[in-house]
């Protein structure tokens, strides 16, 4: 029996899996255009929730720094 979207989505919540939750359904589609293995589906997904938390990390890291401002390096040539 098939999942539905729905619960699918309920779970994927609960996880806390919002990378998953977002862009399970564009992978599945390119998945099946391209043949790729469970495997690699899986692995797409989960490469993508670990970058989205490690932006995350990051994000709050800066925050909790409570730095001045973010400077870059643009118009050093």
């Amino acid at each position: 029996m098939a999942m539905t979207e729905g619960l699918l989505q309920t779970h994927l919540k609960r996880l806390q899996l919002p990378y998953f939750a977002e862009h399970h359904a564009a992978l599945m589609a390119q998945a099946g255009r391209e043949s790729w293995s469970h495997g690699r589906v899986l692995e797409r997904l989960v490469e993508g929730e670990v970058a989205r938390r490690d932006a995350a990390l990051i994000e709050r890291r800066v925050k909790a720094a409570r730095l001045p401002g973010i400077k870059t390096l643009d118009g050093f040539d």
